[in-house]
């Protein structure tokens, strides 16, 4: 979906490892990791820091690389914060958010939402009205992030 220019979030001098993730952000206690790659990584960043005057604490993880798969941070944030958001300008199914449930639902069962393409062939457009519609927006991401706190206490 993404067509468009980004922001750099990370440079030359930014710790990279294939298969170990970047904790990006991360306030007080936080209640919520945020998993994205690419692109989505400052849309997280913006959402994170946006949230918390709701009092909203979030981690946000930029997952560089799917395969391998960072199993030691993931089950750290998921005993951490009991509750993921991934979002990804990618299908739902076959990316970053299916690698991370089926490591999850095995180590450690917690709550998750998606914000990701929902099983449809890819098109082109506007990417911020793109976005919008695939809920990759932040407002949607919002709302991710509300509807997996609001499973995570019931």
């Amino acid at each position: 979906l993404q067509r468009s220019s980004t922001l750099t979030i990370t440079t030359e001098d930014t710790p990279f490892e294939i298969g170990k993730a970047n904790v990006l952000y991360e306030k007080n206690e936080p209640e919520v990791t945020i998993f994205a790659h690419g692109n989505l990584v400052h849309t997280a960043l913006k959402v994170a820091s946006n949230i918390e005057s709701e009092k909203i604490n979030c981690a946000v993880i930029n997952c560089h690389t799917i395969k391998p798969l960072d199993r030691e941070t993931i089950i750290k944030y998921a005993k951490k914060t009991k509750a993921f958001v991934i979002i990804e300008d990618h299908q739902k199914f076959g990316g970053l958010g299916s690698a991370i449930s089926e490591l999850v639902s095995e180590a450690y069962p917690i709550p998750i939402e998606y914000a990701a393409v929902n099983d449809l062939f890819g098109e082109t457009g506007n990417t911020e009205e793109l976005y919008q519609k695939h809920g990759l927006d932040e407002t949607s991401i919002k709302k991710s992030i509300l509807k997996v706190l609001k499973r995570k206490l019931n």
